[in-house]
């Protein structure tokens, strides 16, 4: 594989430094990316236990969907799941999940629609059995029509049918962001499938109010995604105003204790404009991980703007010394994701700045995050003179209401082979600058799909 070899640093508590290693193989790890030549827009990626690599979404003038690779990405298919009188999947809030332990895969849209505006409650959740060659479909009458997150795991008390595993769901009802006076989130609420996805029931939920933390009024609470552990415990990350909060339920999502990951200085926001323009760090996708002997890791980017993790033994009562792991030069971070391949090898990805205004994809991998300054080799994915983003990294907030698309969604994965995945999108220039991103032609997204990698030798 050609592209960037990586450099070494070790994490520490007020920063990472650049360090002498030697690779575990003789040669470090080397990283790169794929455009996919798609349209793209709040990827999430999947690997399943053959190998088989999915990234999603990606946006075609036939419709909206999925690409496939068989062959470790030398080769890739589109498939476009269809339901109902032909309908595909909208182009808000996306989201493509695979359960590791039967590898049903799983992709869901909002009913919501901006254009041409279409203002419905709901999901349209599919999912495929055979990896993408087929697809079921269930419409989701839900409250809720944001931020939606599935993730599975084993039953704690329930019994299951068809379907060894319990599913969960959750959403910020109705919304994830505060537009008051129309709209105010009230609830973290969860849902759970008994039988694969086919039937839905509400379980428990946590409050989105933040006078009920403590907080002041003003302050922001906004879920990520949850991890579910061999024993069926429940874990979620959120924005708990200037902390990274955890949710833990152990009854199937029924009930749920709430505390404060210790260490995790946010950024903080008290507006729209402040999260539109100033950062986009107000939300995180999937802050949360699990090994196979029950380690619980969490991922955050603190009020330096600098990317820190720590990890804890015992379910989150009791945390490791948070360290900075993003790379020395990175100065700026925006939206994060992390995967354990086993018990203390940890990658991570996500887009950093140098200078607050070229972005890049950054790849790193820890073999053993629990030494005291563990190191990481590191590198971005894109070459540094072409970056992701470059002219400041824009969410889309405010283009989201005109035809734009919102990019808030990093997501990392291992496959079968030890090698680190990683979906990114590139701000793509307008055609008076660039005439090679015809945007007609893309079904006029303004983002294009990026596939990153870093192999072992």
């Amino acid at each position: 594989m050609s592209g960037r070899e990586t450099s070494p640093y070790a994490a520490g508590a007020e920063g990472s430094r650049p360090v002498h290693a030697q690779p575990e193989k003789g040669r470090p790890p080397v990283a790169d990316c794929m455009m996919t030549g798609y349209g793209a827009a709040e990827p999430s990626l999947a690997i399943a236990g053959d190998g088989t690599v999915f990234y999603a979404p990606v946006f075609t003038r036939e419709g909206n969907g999925l690409i496939r690779s068989r062959d470790r990405g030398r080769t890739w298919e589109l498939i476009i799941p269809r339901f109902g009188n032909g309908e595909c999947h909208s182009r808000v809030q996306t989201y493509l999940y695979l359960d590791p332990d039967t590898d049903r895969l799983f992709f869901h849209s909002s009913l919501l629609r901006f254009m041409p505006p279409r203002l419905k409650r709901g999901f349209n959740l599919t999912w495929s059995e055979d990896l993408g060659d087929t697809w079921h479909h269930v419409k989701l009458d839900i409250e809720a029509f944001d931020w939606l997150k599935v993730y599975a795991g084993p039953p704690v008390s329930s019994r299951t049918r068809g379907y060894p595993n319990v599913l969960y769901m959750s959403a910020p009802t109705p919304i994830s962001t505060r537009c008051w006076p129309v709209l105010f989130p009230r609830l973290q609420q969860v849902w759970r499938s008994l039988d694969g996805g086919n039937s839905w029931e509400k379980a428990g939920g946590i409050s989105l109010v933040p006078s009920d933390h403590g907080l002041p009024r003003q302050e922001w609470i906004i879920f990520g995604s949850g991890v579910v552990g061999r024993d069926g415990t429940i874990y979620l990350g959120f924005r708990r105003g200037p902390r990274l909060g955890l949710a833990v339920s152990r009854d199937e999502g029924l009930t749920w204790e709430v505390s404060d990951v210790p260490g995790s200085r946010l950024l903080r926001y008290f507006n729209i404009i402040q999260i539109g323009v100033i950062n986009g760090n107000y939300v995180f996708s999937e802050p949360l991980a699990l090994d196979t002997e029950g380690n619980l890791y969490a991922i955050w980017p603190d009020e330096r703007d600098l990317l820190r993790l720590a990890w804890s033994r015992d379910g989150g009562r009791t945390w490791s010394q948070a360290l900075v792991v993003s790379a020395p030069e990175v100065k700026h971070v925006r939206y994060h994701a992390m995967a354990v391949r086993e018990p203390g090898r940890v990658a991570i990805a996500y887009y950093g700045s140098p200078d607050g205004f070229r972005y890049h994809g950054y790849i790193a991998e820890s073999s053993d995050v629990f030494q005291k300054e563990p190191v990481f080799w590191s590198a971005t994915v894109n070459d540094p003179s072409d970056p992701l983003y470059r002219y400041g990294f824009n969410v889309g907030y405010l283009e989201m209401w005109y035809g734009g698309d919102l990019n808030e969604i990093v997501h990392v994965r291992y496959d079968p082979d030890g090698n680190i995945w990683a979906s990114f999108c590139k701000r793509m220039p307008p055609l008076i600058l660039d005439r090679s991103w015809k945007r007609r032609e893309h079904a006029f997204s303004k983002l294009q799909g990026v596939i990153g990698k870093m192999v072992h030798p």
